[in-house]
């Protein structure tokens, strides 16, 4: 490389936050496996991303606050908020924030950009059954995001209102009560209401029953909903578009709907919808095979 190159090279690093638009960190493993690629690392101190949606309010030397044996349930959600992972028994949460951990220059034929090396962080915290800190630990991860089950090492046995039997699907939800799914897409041409409001939180199905949590709620206390599947007679995957809804009607008469909603509840998850109809569906069947014997 000649030094009129690398001069322009250096001057598209002098330039890195003000003109240049950041990539994920996908994008690296595919640039660095074309032909031709080269990839020049940039060390720099770790910062905050400028053009992500990450936390602000929490870092290693932000929690010493969060004291195991005093501080509570209520207290952690006032001041982190809403946690961006909750266990399937909702007594651990999990906060991720990012930080950068370098810059990579990749350049290939005909152009080049830079990519940020993304670490990110990992606050998770324990709650006892009486809402109280147990522990605390802070992880990190380079580069690949840690599943649900390394950052709560599996294995938690169910507490609380869901302590009657394992967890099958646990994760933020929609629920819409007295609403038959997406009915009121299909009519809204002539339909003069108002859309119908749903309730965020937390779904959670387990071998025996169908339990919401709002937002908000402590994660240890009464559901906002509890069905019982013996108390179902039907259940329904409702369709529109690319949008998925978990439709339930109670032997009382009573409907109910639930989105459920990926990571940062930005988009529908629809395999989670479908896996939750599947479970729904089948325990119904069971119940029904019960009661005619």
């Amino acid at each position: 490389m000649n030094t009129k190159a690398i001069g322009q090279w250096a001057r598209l690093v002098s330039l890195l936050g003000q003109r240049l638009r950041f990539r994920r960190a996908g994008m690296l493993a595919i640039l660095l496996c074309s032909s031709g690629c080269i990839a020049i690392p940039i060390p720099t101190p770790e910062h905050t991303p400028m053009d992500t949606v990450t936390r602000q309010n929490i870092g290693p030397d932000t929690t010493e606050w969060i004291q195991p044996g005093k501080t509570s349930l209520t207290d952690v959600l006032l001041k982190l908020g809403e946690p961006d992972q909750v266990s399937p028994d909702g007594r651990k949460l999990a906060y991720r924030w990012q930080k950068v951990r370098a810059y990579v220059l990749v350049g290939v034929p005909g152009g080049g950009d830079v990519v940020p090396w993304l670490k990110d962080y990992y606050l998770v915290i324990e709650c006892d059954l009486g809402g109280v800190v147990r522990n605390k630990r802070i992880s990190d991860r380079l580069l690949i995001k840690a599943s649900l089950q390394e950052l709560f090492e599996s294995g938690a046995a169910a507490a609380g209102p869901v302590a009657d039997a394992e967890i099958n699907i646990s994760g933020p939800a929609e629920w819409f009560p007295g609403v038959n799914g997406y009915d009121w897409l299909r009519k809204k041409w002539w339909t003069m209401g108002d859309p119908p409001k749903g309730t965020r939180g937390q779904v959670i199905l387990t071998t025996n029953a169908l339990y919401f949590q709002e937002r908000g709620q402590l994660l240890n206390g009464t559901p906002a909903l509890a069905l019982r599947f013996e108390g179902l007679s039907e259940c329904h995957l409702d369709k529109y578009g690319l949008g998925r809804r978990l439709v339930v009607w109670t032997k009382m008469g009573e409907v109910h709907s639930f989105t459920f909603w990926g990571a940062r509840e930005m988009m529908e998850d629809r395999k989670a919808a479908e896996s939750a109809f599947g479970i729904v569906q089948s325990r119904i069947r069971q119940s029904s095979h019960v009661d005619e014997k």
